[in-house]
């Protein structure tokens, strides 16, 4: 008859009265032509009566079928403002016959107090749907009767649904209709060119209408799906096929006469404004505060409804003001004076909350008024602010909103923990630090932890519940870790579903191996896992088995960039990964060196050198031949090769690389290879002591681009071996061959000169000025003279010195050495050559001997 409620809206059962009025069988059993009176009731006969009264608007006539006055009639009233019930009077058709054979057409009616009315959020048309609930009877009863009241199940009012019936209606055509009702004028619908709805849509017209004015003025509201209009009633607003001598004649949808009162006529205009205007309102919003207002006492005339909308700006521009800096906290106070929090709409509640939030600690009135309006919307909006505060800086700040939830109650303290836990549209995920921050508010309520919902929400981010676990392994509680887990899983009480991400800690503590999507999300959700999980499963004993699940994972994840933040938070766990801390044998270094290679070019474990070489190395290359590694390898090899030989490194560097590189591996040999080659021929006097190892001479002699390194080995091999002055001048000779210099040769010389005895330093100088090098004899002389050079020489050249300025003029031509008589241990042209450097020390040679010197003349 009148439809469905469609969608599921909030039901309230409340309380009703019913009464049925027909006519009343006569002593002969048979119904008279009496008039109709009330036969039956559960509530007080005398207003049964008065709202039949109320409800007459024709004699129905039952054989009208298809037609706009066919039966059932419906008449919605208050009857009464001073004492209003919500009333609907019901006249259908009925298979009873009068004596003079016409039908009877009884009359239902259904009552509720009005007190249950507004409880109930009631409609006109929740009213019809519970009328059509009852189980009606025909039956006549011979006298006025008693009965039970009935239970009725009324759906509240949902302000979107009325919404879209105003809107479809035409929000103008509606407004206008509220104001006539407003300015007590009744109204006749007829039809014109369009035919007028059924009766389930007059219904919706008859809430659509009450929908534009305060919920109150229901109290003084009544509408007819029909009514003829030769019937003198007084029921506002009708269905009727013209209108009487004292209605106002309004055509369906067509246009409207004005109110004639200044307050119906503003109120129309000010539902315009509010909806088309500036405010920009929605047809909901305007409902919804409507609906608020439901005391009949403060609406008795037109001017009260239009001060009631006209309040609904308020709001606005109160938190319109907040918005730019003029709020002030005494028209806060206003509002929610007038309002309910939940009343309001959810931006301007949200404006509200916030400034008074932001005004505790300057103004204890704005704590007090928070604590006045506690709610759970109240926590709501103050958890979806404080959520972006949770940081070191706003923690005191949020301490003292705790400290306001307290006053309002000790549950409000858990609510508004858990709203600030509970994830928003703006801040879904936690950073770290502001984990960090919600774990020390867990401890702010006694036994937050244990509470079911705030569980269901930690246990449901990520971030949160690492925080926890983490915290909880740092103070030694490894055993409050697992058992989180497990309340996380379900193990011990409901589990947090649709959580893929906890799979992997369930595999921590000894449950079935995750999935690669299981994996996937828990790498998704947070980068500074992995060293909780080792830890976790270190405490059941399943760190390896742990270890080799997640090792794909680490390796992808190790050489992948992804955001600043969360590159910054792995990288902080790799930097401190390492076996003693997650329960791994000392070998897996390696590994983690591996990770470390990847992410940062370093091997912190081969460097420390916590692990014997030999089984290091046999590690090392297990994990790096190993599947997860294929497709990166040959990326790696220079990392590799510079992290165990970066630049500037010693011989002992190089000798390190030789031994860990396999010479089997053929590329990578070459690589590193090259790179010593690189270095020794940059810096061919750092890398003297270098023990090749005999597979790679050749190896990287092939590639190295300046054989001066080689000469200068073999120097210093000669050195080494104490070998003769004529053979230490002979690779001097070949090292300035292959372009080294004086100073780059004069370190391995000099050890050699300071294990020699003056006549072998003075046979390296005979043998290099036979080589025509002169000039090297001349360093190396000085080198001696100037005490750079030590040993049993050092004296000898002192003594050279003291007649240095005589040879200095030898040297220019300008004199001649004094000649000596030759002694038994003339050694030949080689001695006499050597007489003219050392005067005083040997007979001179006879001038056909002399050498064609080229040392500088000015040489001191």
């Amino acid at each position: 008859m009148f439809g469905d409620e469609g969608a599921s809206r909030p039901q309230h059962t409340v309380p009703a009265d019913w009464a049925l009025v027909s006519k009343r069988l006569d002593p002969s059993g048979m119904y008279g032509v009496d008039g109709y009176e009330v036969v039956g009731t559960s509530g007080s006969m005398a207003l049964a009566q008065a709202l039949q009264d109320a409800c007459l608007t024709g004699t129905p006539d039952s054989r009208a079928v298809g037609t706009p006055d066919a039966l059932p009639w419906v008449i919605v009233t208050a009857w009464r403002a001073q004492d209003p019930v919500m009333a609907i009077s019901v006249v259908t058709s009925s298979d009873l016959i009068t004596e003079g054979g016409r039908a009877v057409t009884p009359t239902r009616l259904l009552w509720t107090g009005w007190a249950d009315a507004v409880r109930s959020r009631m409609s006109w048309r929740a009213m019809a749907l519970a009328y059509q609930s009852v189980r009606w009877t025909d039956t006549m009863m011979p006298a006025p009767v008693r009965g039970d009241a009935v239970s009725v199940q009324i759906s509240e009012i949902a302000a979107g649904t009325v919404a879209d019936d105003i809107e479809r209606f035409g929000f103008d055509w509606v407004a206008g209709l509220a104001g006539l009702v407003l300015d007590r004028r009744r109204i006749a619908i007829v039809a014109d060119a369009m035919p007028l709805p059924g009766v389930a849509e007059r219904l919706r017209l008859f809430d659509a209408v009450c929908a534009l004015l305060p919920y109150a003025y229901r109290a003084r509201f009544s509408a007819a799906t029909w009514a003829k209009a030769n019937v003198e009633h007084r029921v506002l607003l009708t269905f009727s096929d013209t209108a009487a001598r004292d209605q106002n004649r309004v055509v369906w949808k067509a246009a409207l006469p004005r109110p004639h009162g200044s307050d119906a006529s503003g109120y129309v205009d000010a539902l315009l404004r509010l909806r088309n205007g500036e405010a920009q309102l929605s047809t909901s919003d305007i409902v919804q505060h409507l609906l608020a207002e439901s005391d009949p006492r403060r609406y008795s005339d037109a001017a009260a409804a239009l001060r009631a909308l006209q309040r609904m700006d308020l709001p606005r521009e109160v938190a319109r003001a907040i918005r730019s800096g003029r709020g002030r906290l005494a028209d806060v106070q206003s509002v929610l004076d007038e309002y309910r929090l939940e009343g309001l709409a959810p931006e301007i509640a949200q404006t509200l909350v916030r400034f008074l939030a932001d005004r505790v600690d300057d103004h204890p009135a704005a704590g007090d008024l928070l604590v006045r309006i506690w709610s759970t919307e109240t926590e709501r909006q103050l958890g979806a602010y404080g959520r972006p505060l949770l940081s070191d800086a706003g923690l005191p700040r949020l301490h003292r909103w705790f400290d306001l939830a307290r006053r309002a109650g000790r549950a409000s303290e858990l609510g508004l923990l858990r709203e600030l836990l509970r994830p928003t549209e703006t801040m879904p995920d936690l950073p770290s630090a502001s984990a960090s921050v919600a774990l020390r508010l867990l401890s702010v309520p006694h036994g937050a932890i244990d509470d079911a919902a705030t569980r269901q929400i930690v246990v449901g981010q990520p971030m949160i519940f690492i925080a926890l676990l983490r915290h909880l392994l740092n103070h030694g509680r490894t055993d409050r870790a697992v058992e989180l887990i497990e309340l996380g899983l379900g193990l011990r009480g409901p589990a947090a579903e649709g959580h893929p991400w906890l799979v992997p800690f369930g595999f921590a503590i000894g449950r079935g191996e995750p999935t690669n999507e299981q994996w996937q999300a828990l790498r998704d959700a947070d980068d500074r896992v992995w060293l909780v999980l080792l830890q976790i499963a270190d405490f059941g004993g399943h760190s390896m088995r742990l270890f080799a699940a997640m090792w794909p994972f680490l390796v992808d994840r190790a050489g992948r960039q992804t955001t600043p933040a969360r590159d910054a938070a792995f990288d902080a766990e790799l930097a401190v990964l390492a076996p003693t801390r997650c329960g791994l044998p000392e070998i897996e270094w390696a590994s983690i060196d591996v990770l470390n290679l990847i992410r940062f070019g370093s091997m912190p474990g081969l460097r420390a050198g916590a692990v014997p070489h030999e089984h290091y190395r046999e590690r090392f290359w297990t994990v790096w031949y190993s599947p997860s590694l294929a497709d990166r390898r040959s990326l790696l090899s220079a990392p590799l090769v510079r992290a165990i030989f970066p630049e500037s490194s010693t011989a002992a560097g190089a000798e390190l690389l030789m031994s860990v590189i396999p010479s089997d591996d053929l590329a990578l040999v070459q690589h590193a290879a090259q790179t010593i080659a690189r270095e020794i021929d940059a810096r061919p006097d750092q890398f003297g002591s270098l023990v090749f190892r005999p597979e790679w001479i050749d190896q990287i002699r092939r590639v190295s681009v300046r054989p001066g390194f080689w000469v200068y080995l073999e120097l210093c091999t000669a050195v080494e071996a104490n070998s003769s002055a004529r053979q230490i001048a002979a690779r001097y000779v070949q090292g300035l061959q292959a372009s080294l210099s004086f100073a780059q040769m004069e370190p391995p010389v000099d050890r050699w000169i300071r294990r020699q005895p003056a006549l072998l330093v003075e046979q390296l100088l005979i043998d290099l000025w036979q080589q025509d090098v002169a000039e090297g004899a001349e360093l190396l002389r000085r080198g001696v003279a100037e005490g750079r050079y030590g040993g049993r020489a050092a004296q000898q050249w002192r003594d050279f010195v003291q007649e240095r300025q005589l040879f200095a003029q030898w040297l220019a031509g300008r004199s001649k050495p004094p000649r000596r008589p030759r002694t038994a241990g003339h050694r030949g042209a080689g001695e006499s050559r050597l007489s003219r450097l050392f005067p005083g020390r040997s007979t001179a040679p006879e001038a056909t001997e002399e050498p064609p010197l080229r040392a500088n003349s000015s040489e001191v």
